[in-house]
């Protein structure tokens, strides 16, 4: 059901699109694939039945899975800087709510906590992130 929509062809270039609904997705970008130090991530929100295209966030270094809160009010992100430091980023609109510094993004639990692992390919610990309040809650071991 629904009418079939042509998009833009920079958003099929983009590294990734996720959806959050049935008319918004986002998609993201790092630019210079060749270093590092010279990338420039982006996050955009496109809206399918308008059309409009905004830009949500723009960083150095390389931003990986966006992922919509539940409630989609939010954008949870993991970013890796140009010191080979990992972060998860939490933005509302344009503007970073929350940051926790060497934590990967798994996931949401719900709108306001997301899953985080430590940095590696088989996390040591995991814990959830409040988005309010910045604390950190460790569940696993």
């Amino acid at each position: 059901k629904g009418t079939a929509r042509i998009l833009p062809d920079y958003i099929g270039k983009a590294s990734a699109i996720v959806f959050s609904d049935h008319n918004t997705l986002i998609y993201y970008d790092w630019g210079d694939y060749s270093s590092l130090e010279k990338s420039s991530s982006f996050v955009r929100r496109y809206r399918i039945d308008t059309g409009q295209d905004e830009l949500c966030a723009e960083f150095g270094g390389i931003i990986h899975q966006p992922i919509f809160s539940p409630d989609g009010g939010q954008i949870a992100m993991e970013r890796q800087t140009e010191l080979r430091q990992v972060q998860t980023i939490v933005i509302n609109g344009k503007s970073i709510v929350r940051r926790f510094e060497g934590w990967r993004l798994i996931g949401w639990r719900d709108s306001k906590r997301t899953i985080l692992a430590d940095y590696g390919n088989t996390p040591k610990r995991m814990a959830l992130g409040d988005i309010d309040t910045g604390q950190i809650q460790q569940f696993y071991p």
